[in-house]
């Protein structure tokens, strides 16, 4: 066995963090651009059935996991409010609503 075996690699944990400081300051990055884009435009929300929150309908370009999510920086925006109505009147559970961002 050689003396190296016994020492941590803090090196290689700095490296790791600074990687996952990157990654974490890319995140926050990409949702703040995302809610500035959502700025003016119309939501659709709603309260959800289990956890009685206020969702909104996602945009599945950004996560196709889900209908609808609690984040607004995922929320899909309208840029007319006649186009979120219409997409809001397809919906008949949970009492969905459009909102102005």
């Amino acid at each position: 066995m050689g003396y190296g075996c016994d020492i941590e690699d803090v090196g290689g944990d700095m490296a790791n963090s600074d990687f996952e400081a990157e990654r974490l300051y890319s995140i926050l990055k990409d949702r703040e651009e995302r809610l500035a884009d959502l700025k003016g435009k119309y939501v659709i929300t709603c309260i959800g059935s289990k956890s009685r929150k206020k969702c909104y309908l996602q945009d599945r370009s950004i996560n196709d996991e889900g209908w609808w999510t609690q984040y607004l920086s995922n929320a899909l925006g309208f840029v007319s409010e006649k186009a979120a109505k219409d997409k809001c009147k397809q919906f008949k559970y949970n009492k969905c609503s459009v909102e102005l961002v």
